[in-house]
């Protein structure tokens, strides 16, 4: 009995004869490349930018050397390129956490605590966070509706 190939059109939509292994390696590589494709450019375009408007020859040709390995990398050698994606997103994610101490902390103290500041000095709670221990309930009383076209118009 002849083994079944399948042709290249339905391959191209979903490659069921082949193992899975395959099938991930071939789109792991593929987004590797086309990610490649993306960044390598973007890369060499901030290299001219350092040599051309900051003037620093050294820095750029050391952008464009580590670009120019990281894209040789993944077409040649893709175990190498996994490793080097894998230190920079690891890189990438403590910079994020880095940066979310450095900036939204500071920044919600900036932002919120003068205003919480300003509404104490004028005596406002606006989100009744005032302990009222003499009171039985915190819940605020609210008017029913009155009238119908509140439900056929909701919002």
């Amino acid at each position: 009995m002849a083994e079944f190939e399948q042709n290249q059109v339905s391959k191209t939509t979903w490659n069921w004869t082949a193992s899975e292994d395959e099938d991930v390696a071939q789109k792991t590589t593929s987004h590797s490349h086309k990610k490649v494709l993306i960044t390598t450019p973007i890369a060499l375009g901030i290299a001219f930018f350092v040599y051309r408007v900051l003037q620093h020859t050294t820095m750029a040709c050391i952008i464009v050397g580590i670009s120019l390995f990281i894209a040789f990398s993944a077409f040649v050698m893709p175990s190498v390129y996994r490793s080097i994606d894998g230190f920079f997103q690891k890189l990438a994610h403590w910079i994020g956490i880095g940066m979310t101490w450095l900036l939204l902390v500071p920044a919600f103290f900036i932002l919120f605590l003068p205003g919480r500041i300003f509404f104490l000095l004028r005596g406002k709670d606006p989100l009744r966070l005032k302990l009222l221990p003499d009171e039985s309930s915190y819940w605020i009383p609210h008017p029913g509706v009155t009238r119908e076209e509140h439900y056929r118009r909701q919002h």
